[in-house]
């Protein structure tokens, strides 16, 4: 297995790993009240049916970047864009 860097894996495994880190899964149920399943947020946040189309969907995608950022924003793991 090679080192990849974050943005050279496919967001459809980026979302996969996310969805089993429990630090994303915590921040994510506690914006979801009521949920219990973080994969089922996920595609609904993305509107698709599969984490695979993240791949193939470009706003599906765009989406599912914008999630990521706001939660490594709001858990400390972004620096804050200074103009």
């Amino acid at each position: 297995m090679t080192n990849q860097h974050w943005c050279e894996i496919k967001s459809s495994k980026q979302a996969g790993i996310l969805c089993r880190d429990a630090v994303f899964a915590h921040w994510l149920l506690a914006r979801h009240p009521g949920e219990c399943d973080v994969a089922n947020i996920v595609r609904k946040i993305c509107h698709v049916d599969s984490r695979i189309e993240l791949d193939t969907d470009t706003i599906a995608a765009e989406r599912w970047h914008a999630l990521e950022e706001t939660y490594r924003q709001d858990v400390g793991m972004m620096a804050e864009q200074r103009g």
